[in-house]
């Protein structure tokens, strides 16, 4: 997703990117993409200066455009996993814009995998594919994210050299808590 700030409460999507791939669940091989989606949506409002700066999404790209809505549910309702990069904010979005995606597992390929055992200590994605295949992107752009995080899957860790989307699925279902204290 690319947004028109931080908070999911008061800002929105603009411009959304999905790489919908068929996978083997047992082997974690990736089979073939199935589809992809990428789209614009108007917020209503002129976009603050740090967006465009950011995104490179301008007012006059996203004038007049809505999501295919239609789209992004048969795709939503299609999947078994949901895969973004940060899913802690792209998850709140998506899913205020889109309910479907509240009944779907979510999986995050920067809090789901353990890249310090990997002695990475960025979590930007153009780092992480950088150190684990070798692919670039066009980075704040939903689209080009969405195929980075899917170069991402499909390489492997520098140091154990396993398979990322494999370790990823591991990890995707299994039940987690967080405790805070305050005060």
């Amino acid at each position: 997703t690319e947004t028109t700030g931080l908070d999911h409460a008061a800002d929105t999507i603009i411009e959304l990117g999905i790489v919908a791939f068929e996978y083997d669940p047992l082997s974690g091989d990736i089979i073939r993409i199935a589809d992809r989606y990428n789209g614009f949506e108007d917020p209503g409002r002129p976009l603050d200066a740090e967006i465009t700066e950011i995104t490179g999404i301008t007012d006059a790209m996203i004038a007049g455009q809505a999501f295919d809505d239609a789209l992004v549910i048969a795709l939503a309702e299609r999947a078994t996993l949901v895969i973004a990069h940060n899913a802690a904010f792209d998850r709140k979005f998506v899913e205020a814009r889109y309910p479907v995606f509240a009944t779907l597992p979510w999986a995050c390929t920067v809090s789901q995998l353990d890249w310090q055992k990997e002695r990475i200590s960025s979590r930007a994605l153009e780092y992480l594919l950088y150190k684990c295949g070798g692919y670039c992107i066009n980075a704040h752009r939903a689209l080009d994210d969405a195929e980075g995080v899917l170069g991402l899957l499909l390489g492997g860790f520098p140091q154990s050299g396993g398979s990322v989307f494999k370790a990823l699925l591991e990890r995707a279902l299994e039940i987690t808590s967080r405790i805070c204290a305050a005060g």
